[in-house]
């Protein structure tokens, strides 16, 4: 049975990159490593190993993406990120995400729609730019599609103009072209403009 070297990478004051074989497997601090009897150097069997990423890394990795899930919902991309930031093998990243997709605490579908109406309701824009902002955060195109299907473009439109339109006023052009950053249609900018 081949075993595996335990790394420990100093990355600052008080915290190590954990690294098994050549595999990243997070950061922790040094109380956090030493609770957990590993040290520098250590070798591990394959048994070992596995006993290890049930009991503590990918544990770990759970607790802190839910730590993240308590401030806000959150898409699979995302969470991939904020896993690789933190320094975490993609197998494990994976795992820990189908974990958590299979439970329906991470689903994106509902992520997307609650986006959509967050940002309907704080800072209405355009499905051009809710489009690509769903595919930066990792929405499937499929599942865009469903969730700006009964997005009321037109009414988040009058929304916007309604609250800028005292800074605007008298500067059509510049109303213009705030409204296409905020990923408005143009022929729609023009009839609801030209309604007001």
């Amino acid at each position: 049975m081949e075993k595996k070297t335990i790394r420990l990478k100093r990355l600052g004051k008080n915290k190590f990159l954990l690294l098994i074989g050549e595999r990243e497997e997070g950061v922790y601090t040094y109380g956090t490593i030493k609770r957990y009897g590993l040290s520098d150097g250590d070798e591990v069997s394959e048994k070992d190993i596995d006993s290890l990423y049930e009991k503590f890394i990918i544990p770990f990795a759970k607790e802190r993406v839910l730590r993240l899930l308590s401030r806000r919902e959150r898409s699979e991309k995302e969470i991939e990120e904020y896993l690789r930031h933190k320094h975490y093998s993609k197998e494990t990243i994976d795992r820990v995400i189908g974990d958590f997709t299979s439970s329906k605490l991470v689903d994106n579908r509902r992520f997307a729609e609650i986006f959509v109406r967050s940002r309907f309701e704080t800072s209405p824009r355009g499905v051009n730019l809710l489009s690509r902002e769903l595919r930066e955060k990792g929405i499937p195109e499929h599942v865009i599609q469903d969730v700006l299907q009964d997005y009321d473009e037109e009414e988040a439109l009058e929304k916007v103009i309604n609250r800028v339109k005292k800074r605007y006023k008298n500067r059509k052009d510049k109303l213009i072209k705030y409204l296409l950053q905020k990923g408005f249609e143009y022929n729609l900018i023009l009839q609801k403009i030209n309604e007001a």
